[in-house]
């Protein structure tokens, strides 16, 4: 079984309210429809009521037993306009009203509401344009500073530590980070691969060099991560810096890092340094070794919401609504512990 059926089995055993508000575009209605009718998730479609409706009957796709919600509800809009205000929101009566106009901003009020498990956007909306809504509307999880991206890689002939499958982050969000923002990104990646794929996270930080093998500010800034993130998290499996091969193949790691074969040669996740090396990265991969990617995967969150690319199919779409449903059924039972 596939990593994709499995996502998809498990969704199917818990389906979770996810609100999608671009619900006016076909594909976003096809994926949600194709979701549903599986059994994966109990979709809430936000937007102008009419143009819903009349972009379903164009594209002849049944909603009937679908939830929408209307921007121009207005006692919808002003309940949740209220929950902010009861809770020292920076943001005026007014300007909450006005923001709440935009389905974007409208179903992030409702996602912080309690009223969806998680939100799935980014077909029209840029990915600055999401991270805003999740950062300005639901806020990041606690302990973490900085939002970010994972993809979850699926290579054919690679055989690594889980098979075929290796997650690479950040790919899609945080250009330049800090120290800080970059253990963040390796924590918040560990805890988001734990509760989708049920792994035991085992973190690389890549480099250029291999355990002290060249000496400059960039190896330097790679080992205060490592530092950060063992002060942290302390439990977790990190190594670092460790290159690409060392990482993820086990005959190179034996001779470039034998005093830590738990993670080197072993590595599950790829922490890239920037924004540039990520995306990079994750293309070559995708482009080269055929590799179908699922991501970017938005994270650190205090609810699960998820970007797509522009220029996503139906099936990418699909695929992202599997991830977001199981990750918010770990979200909802963490909550409920």
């Amino acid at each position: 079984m596939n990593i994709m059926n499995v996502l998809i089995e498990k969704a199917k055993s818990e389906p979770k309210r996810i609100i999608f508000p671009e619900a006016t575009e076909p594909k976003i209605l096809q994926a949600a429809k194709k979701a549903f009718d599986m059994g994966m998730v109990i979709p809430i479609l936000v937007g102008n009521l009419n143009e819903i409706q009349e972009t379903a009957l164009r594209e002849n796709i049944n909603i009937s037993d679908m939830n929408i919600v209307s921007t121009n509800d207005e006692k919808l809009i002003n309940s949740c306009v209220k929950e902010y205000l009861n809770n020292e929101c920076i943001f005026s009566e007014k300007k909450l009203t006005r923001m709440a106009t935009n389905p974007l901003n409208f179903a992030a009020m409702l996602v912080n509401k309690g009223e969806a498990d998680g939100m799935v956007a980014g077909l029209t909306y840029t990915t600055a344009d999401v991270i805003l809504a999740g950062q300005c509307l639901i806020g990041l999880k606690e302990g973490i500073s900085t939002p970010s991206s994972l993809f979850l890689m699926n290579v054919p002939d690679f055989n690594g530590s889980e098979g075929n499958l290796i997650v690479i982050s950040d790919g899609g969000v945080c250009e330049e980070p800090s120290v800080r923002e970059l253990a963040d990104i390796s924590i918040t990646t560990a805890d988001t691969v734990t509760a989708l794929l049920s792994w035991e996270p085992r973190v690389a930080l890549l480099s250029y060099s291999t355990k002290g093998s060249v000496k400059g500010e960039k190896t330097n800034f790679i080992l205060k991560v490592l530092n950060e993130i063992k002060d942290r998290r302390p439990e977790l499996k990190v190594d670092g810096e460790l290159q690409l091969d060392s990482a993820i193949i086990p005959e190179v790691a034996a001779k470039k890092s034998p005093d830590n074969m738990e993670v080197a040669g072993q590595a599950n996740i790829l922490i890239v340094p920037d924004l540039n090396v990520g995306n990079i990265l994750y293309k070559s991969i995708q482009r080269f070794a055929k590799a179908e990617a699922y991501g970017p995967f938005l994270q650190g969150f205090k609810k699960t919401i998820s970007d797509l690319s522009r220029g996503s199919s139906v099936e990418d779409i699909f695929g992202v609504i599997a991830m977001v449903v199981v990750h918010a059924q770990e979200l909802c039972k963490n909550k409920m512990e």
